[in-house]
């Protein structure tokens, strides 16, 4: 998807970035991972640069490579203007979540991720928090992940997963 420059349709693009980048940052790949998308994604990895509407909603998906790649000076720069253009189009911390709760995580902030976490996407439905796994298995949100606040809520949502399976079964089950 990446390399066919695919259009962003109901986050399609953005979501391979992600799913390539976590591969490349768990897999001790950083830089290769890095390095590719910038390639294919010229100016993702420069979040005060001018780009396609595409890689700008692409750019929080990769703040792991960042993470592993860029100094911490560079990081902070990054992490200020993916959060600025966030807010300068609506989206604030409780509007996208997930992207200022990696944020603050890799800035250290680790309490005001969870606090914004129990604030936002654990008092949704698991409907309208299905990609937690992904998430919470970036290496970014390890330290958020571990916050004993955090485990019960980890906890709950694989339970109410599991119910969700159930309950689909049961229902597919009962339409045969």
């Amino acid at each position: 998807m990446i390399l066919d420059d695919v259009a962003n349709r109901w986050g399609a693009f953005e979501k391979a970035v992600w799913i390539y980048a976590q591969i490349g940052a768990n897999r001790g790949n950083a830089q290769e991972a890095f390095d590719f998308l910038e390639a294919q994604v010229p100016q993702i990895h420069d979040a005060t640069a001018k780009a396609p509407l595409k890689t700008i909603e692409s750019r929080p998906a990769v703040l792991d490579l960042w993470k592993a790649v860029m100094s911490e000076e560079r990081l902070l720069v990054e992490l200020d203007a993916v959060l600025a253009m966030s807010e300068r189009v609506g989206f604030g911390p409780t509007d996208n979540s997930q992207t200022f709760m990696r944020a603050y995580a890799l800035r250290g902030d680790i309490d005001a991720a969870v606090q914004l976490g129990l604030e936002t996407d654990f008092v949704q439905p698991i409907s309208m928090f299905r990609n937690w796994r992904f998430l919470f298995a970036e290496q970014a949100m390890a330290e958020v992940a571990a916050d004993p606040r955090v485990q019960v809520e980890l906890i709950r949502l694989e339970q109410e997963e599991e119910q969700a399976r159930i309950d689909l079964r049961e229902y597919l089950a009962n339409r045969m």
